[in-house]
């Protein structure tokens, strides 16, 4: 169980985790969703990626099992009509019966069991209904992502990799009947801040506020003084989206 990975990072991953591009949501709204849809958003975090969503005013069941994510998530999404938010885990999510139209799960999916994870999403999805899974990806042919994999890797015991390990493409052939692959790829520059924000949101990263914490700070503001220029560092990412039936 992954429930608790997060616990503490409300905050931190709410400020400075990376929304997802406009033209992604553009593509799932010409291509799959309606305006009447049912969306079950899962392990929906802070509620990143569903605030797009509600703002286009569908329902949105956010299911998430980390208490203080789902807190967070209340504050940020209580305004909107079609907010549901639910404590449950991915793999049993207490939604009825095929009571949903489209199944989202961004930044998540590495972290589900995913058979019982295909089993809960053919229970829950309606006649037709599809899965679109959703990774903000490093670039990892690129030095500077590379060199942040490396002092991860040597001073974190945590880590596993960006993402848990996993790469986007890991089990998505196994866990779709068929499917397709989008990609949006863009720079994002970091300040200081915002990098070290980012940075301290992975579930692998210690407290910002421990020994270990500040340890990991001094590296990356190291890392950042020397890949930087002018006080910003351009780092790539890919939004990849596999959208299809569940096997």
């Amino acid at each position: 169980m992954n429930e608790n990975k997060f616990s503490g990072k409300a905050d931190v991953y709410d400020k400075f985790r990376l929304s997802y591009p406009e033209e992604l949501f553009d593509l799932l709204y010409s291509e799959y969703i309606t305006p009447r849809s049912i969306i079950a958003d899962i392990g929906s975090g802070t509620g990143k990626f569903a605030q797009p969503l509600l703002e286009r005013g569908n329902t949105v069941y956010c299911v998430e099992p980390n208490a203080d994510m789902t807190a967070k998530a209340i504050k940020r999404l209580f305004g909107y009509r079609g907010f549901r938010p639910v404590s449950a885990s991915a793999e049993s999510t207490s939604l009825p019966d095929a009571s949903v139209d489209f199944i989202t799960a961004a930044q998540s999916f590495h972290w589900f069991d995913k058979l019982n994870f295909a089993t809960e999403c053919k229970r829950i999805s309606k006649r037709n209904a599809v899965c679109a899974l959703v990774w903000n990806s490093y670039d990892s042919s690129c030095r500077t992502v590379s060199e942040l994999e490396k002092l991860n890797f040597a001073s974190l015991p945590d880590f596993n990799g960006f993402s848990g390990g996993s790469s986007p493409e890991s089990g998505i052939s196994d866990f779709f009947e068929e499917y397709d692959t989008y990609r949006f790829v863009q720079s994002v520059i970091f300040d200081s801040d915002s990098f070290l924000g980012r940075c301290f949101s992975s579930s692998y990263s210690p407290a910002i506020q421990s020994e270990e914490g500040s340890r990991y700070r001094a590296l990356l503001t190291e890392f950042f003084e020397k890949n930087s220029r002018d006080g910003m560092l351009s780092m790539p990412i890919t939004t990849i989206c596999h959208v299809g039936r569940v096997k």
